[in-house]
């Protein structure tokens, strides 16, 4: 929706027609003990586990959007898939050649009238046309700075952000087999975009692997690898006569709801979907300076000055970037025995952190203590603030 900030009136909406679920993506593999129906698979996943769809990213004059994000089929399907793919025992299947999304550019001026589309069968560029992108690209000096997967290879891909050309792109990772995305459930559903700074392009991949890039020599500075908990634990099925182990997207709460990378002051905060870890490197050099359990919390809501400051399902904490060890004399408990409804703001040393209990909770970030708990009407959602305003996204709307 492009929405007046002032008003609140709904100016345009891309698509321009109604999305239909489609009845057939989420029909029961023979090997399915567990019917699924389509209708409520396709809500809960698109709600709750799918990072990747209703991204989007602006410039000055252009929004980012990715369209023709087709739903993840059943766990046991993709692991009789996989097993048989990565064998090269069947051929690559249409449906996942069809499956491919897009990147699409609307222009702000003119009521998100369409400037271009890149990938799937209707993309401007043939060297996307396969191409699955794997979060919001991020705009930087007239350039757009995108992850995706083609065939067995993640790259970095730097399109002109007027027309939508591919200027240049390079590879950081490998994977499993062509089409991997639709197969590895973490990968397909966190959504990975890159963090800049210091002439560095800082790339996750929920596989396993972060990379960095020097913009100007376009070249690879480092790699960082961790292991991959949500894949080591999880299920194991048995499909035929042998069995598999199939990446399974771990619930929401029980694994790290923003994958974004964050840099501050030379150093690279990661929190990837596919681990329990918070892990905190050197911008430089890719050299590991701590790690971090995650615990209960659920996201880095940012840092001020050496503080690092962790959300949880109950409690926020103030760790040091220095040494990833606590700075405050004890977490603050968050009142009334409430959760976070959704992802607050930082400004200065001030974090706005909306609860379950219709509050908007005011936390001093320098020694944790409790400003101030200001009522709501209704429960907020995701929080960003735009000069004197604040907007509310959550799953019922927009305020």
């Amino acid at each position: 929706f492009g929405v007046d900030l002032v008003n609140g009136k709904r100016i345009w909406s891309f698509p321009w027609d109604t999305p239909q679920i489609d009845n057939t993506a989420f029909v029961s593999h023979p090997y399915s003990q567990q019917p699924q129906n389509p209708v409520d698979s396709f809500l809960q996943q698109r709600m709750w586990q799918d990072g990747v769809h209703g991204q989007l990213s602006s410039s000055d004059s252009l929004a980012f959007v990715l369209q023709d994000i087709k739903p993840l089929g059943s766990l046991v399907e993709q692991g009789a898939q996989f097993n048989l793919l990565r064998r090269g025992l069947v051929p690559v299947p249409d449906t996942l050649k069809e499956s491919a999304n897009q990147l699409v550019a609307l222009a702000l001026a003119a009521e998100g009238k369409l400037q271009w589309i890149v990938g799937g069968k209707d993309g401007e560029s043939d060297r996307l046309t396969n191409a699955f992108f794997m979060g919001a690209p991020l705009p930087l000096g007239g350039e757009l700075y995108v992850l995706a997967e083609l065939q067995d290879e993640i790259r970095l891909c730097v399109l002109d952000d007027q027309s939508g050309q591919l200027l240049w792109s390079q590879q950081i990772a490998q994977v499993e087999s062509p089409f991997a995305w639709y197969l590895d459930a973490v990968r397909r559903l966190c959504g990975c975009s890159p963090s800049f700074a210091d002439g560095i392009m800082v790339c996750p991949t929920s596989s396993g692997l972060v990379v960095a890039i020097d913009v100007d020599s376009r070249a690879l500075l480092w790699a960082y690898e961790y292991r991959r908990d949500a894949v080591s634990s999880a299920g194991t099925h048995r499909i035929s006569n042998f069995r598999t182990s199939t990446p399974s997207m771990p619930e929401l709460g029980d694994r790290w709801s923003d994958n974004s990378v964050l840099i501050s002051a030379g150093s690279v905060l990661m929190t990837p979907t596919d681990s329990n870890w918070l892990h905190c490197v050197d911008l430089l050099s890719g050299a590991k300076k701590w790690t971090k359990k995650r615990s209960e919390y659920l996201y880095v809501a940012g840092v001020y000055q050496d503080t690092v400051v962790l959300v949880g399902d109950r409690k926020v904490q103030g760790i040091s970037l220095a040494t990833g060890q606590a700075v405050w004399a004890s977490p603050l408990k968050i009142p009334d025995e409430a959760m976070p409804s959704g992802h607050g703001f930082l400004t200065e040393q001030v974090l706005h952190l909306p609860t379950t209990a219709a509050e908007l909770l005011r936390i001093d970030v320098t020694n944790g203590t409790l400003i101030e708990r200001i009522p709501t009407e209704e429960i907020l959602g995701n929080l960003i603030c735009q000069g004197d305003y604040v907007i509310s996204q959550s799953a019922t709307g927009m305020k």
